[in-house]
Parts: C-alpha cells; structure tokens; sequence
C-alpha cells in the first residue's frame, strides 16, 4: 500500500493539470501592488500560459473582477489551487466565477505567486487582496463586511487563513469577522508534512516557518463558518488536513463542516459545482449569501 503522503504530495504536484474550460467576459483585472511587488525578482519575467487553463511564472499578482448582471452586495474571493506550482485559472476560477455570479455575487480571482517565490508570498497577495476589496468596496458595489472566500487544493489553504486571521490587528477599523465565511476543496492546512520532500523546493519552508503559514495551528473566531470538503478516494492525509481543522476549530465556537463527496478524487471533486441540484453547490450558494447576514 502506498504511503499516504506521498499519494498527498503526488496530488499537490499534478493538481495544474486541469483542461482548458470556459472564459469569462469582459473581466477587469486589478493590480494588487500598483506601488510595487514586494520582494519582485529582478530577473522577472512576463507570466507564461503553462497549458490547460493554468497561469504559471506570476510576478505581478492581480484580481480579476467578474460582476453579476444583479449584485447582491456580497463579494467572494475565489483562490484556484495548482500544487503551489502553477494556478489552475480556468477550472478552479474562471468557472466558479460565472457560476456565483448567477446568484448575484461579485466574484475576485486572485492570480497569487507560487513557485517562483514560495511561502508567505502567497498569503501577502491574498491578505492584500482583501484590503483592496474592502477598500474599494463602493466602487466595486459590495458591501465592505460581506466577503467570503472559495478555495481549492493550496488555494483551500489561502482561504482557511483568511478565514483564521486577526483582522483588527493588521486593519484597526476592521472588523474581526471580515471574512466572515470560507468554503474548501480539498484543501491543504498543515504544511509540516510538506517540509522535507520535493514539493517543498517551490514552498522553501523550514519546520518554524511551515507551522506559522498553516491555519490548523491559528486561532479561530468563534462563530466563524468554514466548510472543509473533499474527495472520497482521496488520499487520507487530505481527509486528515480537512477533517482535522473542522473538529479544531469547532471546539473554538467555529461552526464547520467536514464532508466527503464519495466516489470522486482530487481532480473530480470540483465537478460537483457544476450541477446546480448538487449538494456542494446549493451549501456553497447558502454560504455566499448567508454572508449578507
């Protein structure tokens, strides 16, 4: 029987390759740091189509907006996963995108570093792009405290740190509860396990430095929502990481919830969002609009 880690870790590097799926139309994309990436590489080079509706080589981190044709006032950021290597844009953003837009959502696909700058690169981009929408929020028609997130594989893992953060100490005038939902795929919340083997070459964590970046070791609100799902034939360590941070955080007042859809795996999990009668979709639609409470 294989090791489950390294049926984990096998998962993380293959999870980019996802097929090319539909585009949106007329998205606006948003600099994150107009005034400059910090840390920007001086050997930076433009961002590459890495094939199959993934972006790869990002330097100059973005949101892409996609509005409905009604707004309801409530925002979801929407983290694509991709191993750390690459974003898988097309399947895991573009796609959910439209389909939140059906609901009245305005919809932010973060095109976030990975590999080429590693751990915490990727938390600064999506802690930015949090404040931008927060502070941008009247232009963008939303309200400011109705931002939730959506995330799958390491994007799983942006949003579970959303969710865990400490709002106020970074943003005064913010509210604790920010981002007062967060619904995950297969997502990744303890980093320890990756520090030692391949993956961790495009991580570049240390043991210190992998505990700090992993929401299953932060405090949780109470009160705040998160959903961890995941493949039935998933590989233990991926149920393990989803399962474990929901009964954590519950016994800190969060409300969670950890499911298994059967018969699907790391790669077919997402497809359920594509059934509007599914249960992953009508629970992620009951998320994204309970934020309006």
């Amino acid at each position: 029987m294989k090791n489950p880690l390294t049926i984990f870790r096998a998962a993380l590097a293959l999870a980019a390759f996802m097929p090319p799926m539909l585009h949106a139309a007329d998205p606006v994309v948003i600099d994150l740091w107009p005034e400059g990436v910090p840390g920007l590489k001086a050997d930076a080079t433009p961002e590459k189509d890495a094939g199959g509706g993934r972006a790869g080589n990002i330097h100059h981190p973005s949101l892409t907006l996609y509005r409905p044709e009604v707004a309801n006032g409530t925002a979801v950021i929407v983290c694509p996963g991709g191993g750390y290597a690459y974003l898988s844009f097309n399947h895991e953003g573009i796609v959910p995108a439209h389909w939140l837009n059906q609901l009245g959502v305005t919809v932010f696909v973060i095109k976030n570093r990975v590999k080429e700058y590693g751990q915490p690169a990727p938390l600064q981009d999506i802690l930015r792009a949090i404040r931008t929408v927060r502070s941008r929020a009247a232009e963008f028609g939303i309200h400011p405290d109705r931002i939730g997130v959506l995330g799958f594989s390491a994007g799983g893992h942006l949003a579970g740190a959303m969710v865990a953060t400490d709002w106020p100490s970074l943003y005064p005038k913010a509210p604790a509860d920010l981002v007062r939902a967060g619904y995950s795929i297969s997502g990744v919340f303890d980093l320890t396990p990756l520090v030692g083997v391949s993956v961790n070459q495009d991580l570049r964590l240390d043991a210190a430095t992998a505990r700090q970046v992993s929401p299953l070791s932060w405090p949780i609100k109470p009160g705040c929502i998160f959903d961890t799902v995941v493949g039935g034939l998933e590989s233990s360590e991926f149920k393990r990481q989803s399962r474990t941070l929901a009964e954590t955080w519950r016994q800190s007042g969060a409300q969670t919830r950890y499911e298994e859809i059967a018969g699907t795996n790391h790669f077919t999990v997402i497809d359920a969002l594509a059934d509007p009668q599914s249960a992953m979709a009508a629970r992620v639609a009951e998320l994204a609009l309970a934020i309006k409470a």
